[in-house]
């Protein structure tokens, strides 16, 4: 490939370039807004406007708004146990036992904490689930949605072999 060299253009005669005429400015006038005869009608009619774009704004808000931002928000329910019953009612059964001959007594404090332990994890699984588990005898008052679970909690114990019912000869309480 063979490389050339640039060529200087020759130079261009004066004579051969026309100019254009300048361009005037003109004068541009936009018109004023028409006064309008009926003020009063036309701030009506755009009053109506307004009015009738919030409204359905408003509708599309309400429509839509909890379906795409707003996040449940769930208070946790409230429950009570009744501890110290269920309790009191764990050991009448073990002394009952023991005095029928039907448990030694040596056993007596390890089946005791058994239970404390079945309860306590009872009572945390109700929290895991979203629920505040509160001591029923530290509740003065509350509205009918506080449920107790004291006779749940019993049942679970006792299916889980945590809690003895009464001998049949006592069973006051039940």
């Amino acid at each position: 490939m063979v490389k050339k060299e640039p060529t200087i253009p020759e130079a261009i005669e004066s004579d051969s370039i026309e100019l254009a005429d300048p361009v005037e400015p003109t004068a541009v006038t936009v018109p004023a807004p028409a006064a309008s005869s009926h003020p009063t009608r036309d701030f009506l009619i755009n009053l109506v406007i307004i009015v009738g774009l919030s409204a359905l704004t408003a509708a599309g808000v309400q429509r839509l708004m909890p379906a795409t931002l707003e996040t449940p928000s769930r208070a946790p329910a409230l429950l009570m146990v009744d501890t110290e019953r269920l309790a009191r009612e764990a050991i009448d059964a073990l002394g009952d036992l023991v005095a029928q001959n039907k448990l030694p007594s040596e056993e007596m404090p390890e089946r005791s904490r058994r239970f404390s332990d079945g309860l306590l994890r009872e009572i945390q699984a109700y929290a895991a689930r979203g629920h505040v588990v509160l001591r029923s005898a530290a509740v003065l008052a509350a509205p009918a949605e506080v449920r107790d679970i004291t006779d749940e909690v019993r049942e679970q114990l006792l299916q889980q072999g945590l809690m003895d019912r009464k001998p049949e000869t006592r069973r006051e309480g039940y």
